[in-house]
């Protein structure tokens, strides 16, 4: 550009037909330039606060309890006993001693029995006794019971009185001892059929 602010003419030609040169180039296909690409923006960082822990290794296999349906088995019922006779046998026991004493006997025979049995063996005049009399004598000494303070000499029945509806008899029985009468009154019972001497009563003699 010269003083005035123009370009001289020379340089004003040379300056359009390098304008016209670009323009043309411009115009031709492979002239235009190739649209740049937009760059790929960062990936952001993981804070360390927000890492992901590591998945555990298992090492054992996880092992399911299997489940057996259990098939229902028929039950079978019990056979019936067989039925079975029994036999009991049936031992008898032993009986008691027979009493020498027979059935057929009166009061005043029982008394009489007794006194001679005390004579001639105390021991076995027990006999004639009751079982609650047996009871209060623990001794066994019969002769100290009826406490005749010896042994009878002598003896005979004066009176007897009999109550078979009621089951008892007194017997009043006159006995000599050591030359000296002794009154003595035997109290019986009918037990069992049998006459048996339960008390006696001092009362007399």
């Amino acid at each position: 550009m010269n003083k005035h602010g123009r370009f001289p003419p020379g340089k004003l030609i040379l300056l359009v037909l390098l304008m016209v040169a670009v323009t043309a180039c411009n115009g031709l296909p492979g002239s235009q330039s190739l649209p740049t690409e937009k760059p790929t923006p960062p990936v952001p960082a993981i804070p360390k606060e927000t890492e992901i822990p590591p998945i555990l290794e298992v090492t054992q296999p996880i092992v399911f309890p299997t489940v057996t349906q259990q098939q229902p088995t028929a039950t079978t019922e019990p056979p019936l006993p067989t039925p079975t006779r029994m036999v009991v046998i049936v031992t008898p026991t032993a009986a008691a001693p027979a009493v020498t004493q027979p059935a057929s006997q009166t009061p005043e025979e029982v008394a009489l029995a007794f006194l001679n049995l005390l004579k001639t063996a105390p021991a076995d005049s027990i006999q004639y006794l009751t079982a609650g009399r047996i009871a209060q004598i623990p001794s066994g000494d019969v002769a100290a019971w009826v406490a005749l303070g010896g042994v009878p000499e002598g003896f005979e029945i004066q009176a007897a009185s009999v109550s078979p509806d009621q089951g008892a008899a007194v017997v009043v029985a006159a006995i000599t001892v050591n030359g000296m009468p002794a009154i003595r009154i035997f109290n019986l019972l009918l037990v069992e059929s049998r006459w048996l001497i339960d008390s006696i009563d001092f009362t007399r003699g």
